[in-house]
Formats: C-alpha cells, sequence, structure tokens
C-alpha cells in the first residue's frame, strides 16, 4: 500500500482551487492512502461524493495547531514518514509575483524540504501547475526545485515547452486537473434551473494576474462583452452575475454598473458560489462569459459552452489551455480587431460536441498519468 501526504491549504475564497484539490484528492485515493494535514471540513463531503475511496482519504491526528503550517505541521507527521511514499504540493499556479523577498523564502523552503525528503527516500510532486512568469534568478530556483522533486506536471504545451528550453528537469505535460471532473459524480442531486427564462452567466475577475483591479482591462472587456451581445442576439436573454472567487465581487459590481444603459435583465448573485451552486448554475446556462480558467472548464465540462474575452497576448495561463483543447474559437481578445467574432461565435454547436469527445479522452489520460506518477520508481 501506497501512502500520499497532501495539503489541506485549500483557498476557501476560490472555487477553482477547491475544485482542482479535491479532483487529485480524489484520484490520489484509488492508488493509496492520502493523509491530509488538517481538517478540511468546507470540502471534505465532495472529496468523498461518488466513485470514490473515501475510506483512503484520512486525516492525521496531531496538534491542530500544527495544521496546514510550514515547518510544525512536520511534527505531526513525524510516527508516519517510514510509511510515506509521496508528498505533493497543491496544483495551481506558481510564479514569481511582487514581494521579491517571499518568493525567495518560498523556494528556498520547497528545496529543502524537498532534499531532506530525498535523503528519506520520500519523493515529491506537483501535478497539473503552471510556472511563471520568473525573473532570471527565479528560473535557477526552479531548476533547483525541479532537480530535487520527482516530478512537476505542467498544464499546457506552451508552459511544457519553456521551461523545459529554461532546463528544468523532471517536467510533464499533463491536462488540467479540471478533466478528472465526471457531471454523473456530481450532478446525482442536482435540480434543474427555477428561472423563468434562458440565461446567460457573466464571470470576470479584475486583472489577468494578481489582484488590483486594472480599470482599463475591465472597461475593455465591457465593450467586447457588450458588443457580443448585440452581435449574438443575446439581448433577450436575462444574465446572471455571479463570481467563484471573493475578490471578484468588485468588478461584478462595476460590470452591472456600466451595463446600465443596455437594459439587460439581471440578477446578481451576491454571495459566493459554492460547488453545487457553480454546477447547478452552469449545467442550466446558454452560455458563461469569463475570463477565469475554472469558470470556463467547469462551465464546458457541464456541457454548456464558456466564451473567453481577455487579452490574448498576455493571459498565457487561460490561452494556451484553450488553445490546447482546440477551443481557439471561443477566444475573443478585449482588443476588437484581433479576431473575427461573428464566425466564431457560430462555430459553438459544433465546438460543443467536439469538446465532449476531448474531455473524456482527457479525462482517461489524465487517470493514466496519476497512476504513472504515483507507481513511478
Amino acid at each position: 500500500m501506497k501512502y500520499f501526504i497532501y495539503p489541506s491549504r485549500i483557498k476557501k475564497t476560490n472555487l477553482g482551487d477547491i475544485l482542482i484539490n479535491i479532483l487529485l484528492i480524489r484520484e490520489l485515493s484509488n492508488h493509496g492512502i492520502v493523509y491530509l494535514d488538517g481538517e478540511i471540513n468546507e470540502v471534505i463531503d465532495l472529496v468523498k461524493t461518488n466513485n470514490n475511496n473515501s475510506s483512503n482519504i484520512r486525516i492525521v491526528d496531531g496538534q491542530k495547531g500544527f495544521y496546514g503550517l510550514p515547518v510544525l505541521r512536520w511534527i505531526n507527521f513525524i510516527n508516519k514518514l517510514d510509511d510515506i511514499t509521496m508528498v505533493f504540493d497543491p496544483p495551481g499556479h506558481y510564479s514569481e509575483g511582487k514581494d521579491k523577498p517571499k518568493f525567495i523564502l518560498k523556494s528556498i523552503k520547497y528545496l529543502v524540504r524537498a532534499n531532506i525528503l530525498k535523503i528519506l527516500k520520500i519523493k515529491v510532486s506537483r501535478i497539473g501547475v503552471t510556472l511563471g512568469p520568473f525573473s532570471e534568478n527565479g528560473w535557477n530556483y526552479q531548476k533547483k526545485i525541479s532537480n530535487a522533486y520527482h516530478n512537476i506536471s505542467v498544464r499546457d504545451s506552451k508552459n511544457y515547452d519553456d521551461v523545459i528550453l529554461k532546463g528544468l528537469q523532471n517536467i510533464r505535460l499533463i491536462d488540467d486537473l479540471a478533466f478528472l471532473y465526471r457531471p454523473q459524480n456530481f450532478l446525482n442531486d442536482y435540480s434543474p434551473s427555477n428561472r423563468d427564462s434562458k440565461y446567460i452567466v457573466i464571470s470576470f475577475r479584475g486583472v489577468v494576474e494578481g489582484s488590483t483591479i486594472d480599470y482599463d482591462y475591465i472597461n475593455l472587456i465591457c465593450a467586447k462583452l457588450s458588443y457580443l451581445i448585440k452581435l449574438g442576439e443575446f439581448s433577450n436573454y436575462s444574465f446572471v452575475y455571479s463570481y467563484q472567487v471573493e475578490e471578484d465581487l468588485q468588478v461584478i459590481n462595476y460590470i452591472i454598473e456600466k451595463f446600465q444603459t443596455l437594459k439587460l435583465k439581471f440578477e446578481l448573485l451576491k454571495d459566493q458560489l459554492d460547488f453545487k451552486a457553480a454546477i447547478e448554475l452552469y449545467h442550466n446556462a446558454e452560455i458563461v462569459f469569463t475570463n477565469r480558467l475554472h469558470v470556463a472548464l467547469l462551465a464546458m465540462l457541464n456541457n454548456t459552452p464558456a466564451i473567453v474575452i481577455t487579452d490574448l497576448k498576455k493571459h498565457h495561463k487561460l490561452v494556451d489551455v484553450y488553445n490546447d483543447l482546440g477551443l481557439s474559437k471561443f477566444l475573443f481578445s478585449c482588443h476588437s480587431n484581433d479576431n473575427l467574432d461573428k464566425e466564431n461565435l457560430k462555430s459553438i454547436n459544433e465546438l460543443m460536441a467536439s469538446f465532449k469527445n476531448t474531455s473524456f479522452e482527457k479525462y482517461k489520460a489524465l487517470k493514466i498519468s496519476i497512476e504513472e506518477i504515483t507507481n513511478s520508481n
């Protein structure tokens, strides 16, 4: 039997983080015992839904005050270390950011921990990540980290090519972990929409990267979204404004204010979406307009087209994943002269039929890749 340590530091304010973490925990539990380093009551029921070895997911007893802390939490695992096969970092986006000292300290922490665990013959792995951007010094840290890690699996081919070119080792190309989502595992008790008309979902973040809202960027998105609504003759639909990430509410309120002159029928969901609410909302929608990767993927995986409006030249994480999936016609630049909108809108039904087959192939490939990673020497 294999034993894995998985971090329970799942960002509660970001449903996309919850999604990819719980899907990976569920999948790892098919290959061994998954020890969580603390309570995750907010999502544990999702981890234990249909088609899952929930008895293989365990909270390690120990000092609750140590749960999730970078160094102290390891005290809770001392009596387990002889059994542990692999330790995981959370999936998601790893970049340098603006806080250079914090980035250097985190890089040193990852590097030292990986080397200590390597001496103990415990592997360290990252699955389903995007790496970058980094400064030259940042990339040097990433090279050292990759040499100490057993596996780093990046989630789009452009990022894979970039990190290989930078000289990183132990790199694998893998699909985004959202493709482990199967509707039949989560939709059993979910309800049809109680809204009295067809609706479209609007969900946007305020900047390509970071948390400070870029109003120039949002104004470009609003202009393009308004154009697409008129072009697609969507004005008769109702519009549901929602957000998966807590910080996006301010952006959504700004978009509503900008669109007052359009006289659209709309509804604002004031609470951040939880998993159940998100699936019901996207599953019953006609279209989702967004610039968030896991809003888009969760909608698409529930058979609803997700049209992305963003800066196609800067939003690498989202754009590169969509391009890998053959969904470039669902990408609309916030700079109006970058693509042919009318032709793209006509392709929605055809692309959705193709995506359904693609998503199942991605699901099967992910399961094989994770099995290979967890079983590799």
